[in-house]
């Protein structure tokens, strides 16, 4: 199901224009030079909505959108552009170029790959563009039959570093509050180039801005993230494009290129601080102290038992920090030889306990993918990321669990994700925090 809004985000801020799209229904009103829809919703799975471009009379600045299998007709002066439409992860949904089958294949790194049926269905896609029949599997085919952009709103021409012979593959992103639009550029060979981030909500702006400043940062370090084409900013919505990342997706363990990475990240940011001086640490107590008078009578026992319990066992020494990723997952991250790079940096965090990315890329894999019982994970966190000399290696992972309890409480309270595997991190968290706050008990009874 594919909403006008969520059309209307991504298309007009990728041309540069205030463009009016204008959706096909079964039955159309033309009035003037206008096709109005009569239905809210333009429904890919359901019957087909099909209506010939010729009879809506297109203006110079609208687009006209089409879902069914057959090719639209093109007016005069128009363009066609095909897009099979493919679920997406959380209720999203993924548009694949259907004209070209070297940008379809490209394409198909934008569906979801975390699970093993998911992964196979990935494989299966992309191996149909070989036989052409890529355009055919998705249940309907979207169109938007469009008037050619002048060239001065060209993509490469308000960019600069990228190719003119771009085409399109769309990703709406997770809805909620953090929904943003991923456009993948591609050549019309295959070479994916650059990828768009488009946000238009408050909190997705905010997150396109804050992504845009970390890249800018990470420009002048020895650290393998994106570079920058730019960042636009209009009243309405906030464009980042930034480059592709040579590399094929990371494996879901902890391997040398991801301590390489990690490690590049903490020589070029890292300091050390005692644990209560920490940036990240400090805006973590004061959500959790906001979220008082709102989070679930249990959660915040559990919450503020760990935060004291944390307060206890650091004390005053320094503890090592650095930037860190914020969202090291083995879907943020590509290896290519002996290096990893990481992109999707807009959850970025200025001085965060070191271990923070390589807790949460293991305990993220473990929890949505492998689905490790809880009673296993604190042992499988302690083997995959705990080093000889990692003294505050508790410290470090409950100052993680903390960070990320609150900010997912917090999400969760201001709306609901769609994500099934929420409930189960959630408990697996609180299972983590639990035994986490004995085990600082246990330690603090030894010392005594």
């Amino acid at each position: 199901m594919i909403a006008p809004i969520e059309l209307a985000s991504w298309y007009p801020a990728l041309l540069g224009a205030e463009r009016k799209l204008v959706l096909a229904g079964r039955k159309p009103v033309v009035t003037g030079r206008e096709l109005v829809m009569t239905e809210r919703k333009l429904d890919l799975a359901g019957r087909e909505l099909v209506v010939a471009a010729r009879d809506a009379m297109l203006g110079e600045r609208d687009v006209l959108v089409h879902s069914g299998r057959r090719r639209p007709a093109c007016p005069p002066g128009a363009r066609v552009q095909r897009w099979s439409c493919f679920p997406g992860t959380g209720g999203g949904f993924v548009l694949l170029d259907a004209e070209h089958r070297c940008v379809f294949r490209a394409g198909t790194r934008l569906l979801p790959g975390g699970r093993k049926w998911t992964r196979l269905a990935g494989r299966l896609v992309r191996a149909s563009s070989h036989l052409g029949l890529h355009a055919q599997l998705a249940p309907r085919t979207l169109a938007l039959v469009d008037r050619p952009p002048s060239p001065e709103l060209a993509l490469h021409r308000r960019f600069a570093g990228l190719p003119a012979d771009l085409a399109w593959n769309v990703a709406s992103g997770v809805p909620g509050r953090d929904q943003k639009t991923i456009v993948q550029l591609t050549t019309l060979s295959g070479e994916v180039v650059a990828y768009a981030k488009l946000g238009t909500s408050p909190h997705a702006r905010a997150c396109v801005t804050r992504e845009a400043a970390v890249l800018e940062r990470l420009r002048s370090l020895d650290v393998d993230a994106p570079r920058a084409f730019g960042c636009e900013t209009t009243a309405s919505s906030n464009l980042l494009v930034q480059s592709a990342l040579d590399g094929e997706r990371a494996p879901g363990v902890l391997g040398a290129a991801h301590w390489h990475f990690l490690d590049s990240l903490e020589r070029a940011t890292g300091t050390a601080l005692p644990l209560e001086r920490i940036p990240s640490h400090l805006a973590t107590l004061a959500r959790l102290r906001a979220l008082a008078t709102r989070a679930d009578a249990a959660w915040l026992a559990s919450a503020n038992e760990l935060a004291n319990a944390l307060r206890l066992a650091a004390g005053a020494r320094p503890l090592p920090c650095a930037l860190a990723h914020g969202d090291f997952t083995p879907w943020n991250v590509v290896v290519a030889g002996p290096r990893a790079r990481a992109f999707d940096w807009e959850h970025a965090r200025d001085l965060a306990p070191a271990l923070f990315d390589a807790l949460h890329f293991t305990l993220q894999q473990a929890v949505l993918v492998d689905r490790v019982p809880h009673g296993e994970l604190h042992g499988l966190l302690e083997a995959r990321t705990r080093g000889s000399a990692d003294a505050d290696w508790l410290v470090h992972l409950g100052a993680y669990l903390l960070d990320l309890a609150v900010s997912d409480e917090q999400m969760q309270l201001e709306q609901r994700s769609p994500f099934v595997q929420v409930e189960w991190l959630r408990t697996g968290r609180l299972a983590l925090m639990r035994e986490l706050v004995q085990r600082f008990a246990a330690r603090g009874a030894r010392a005594a």
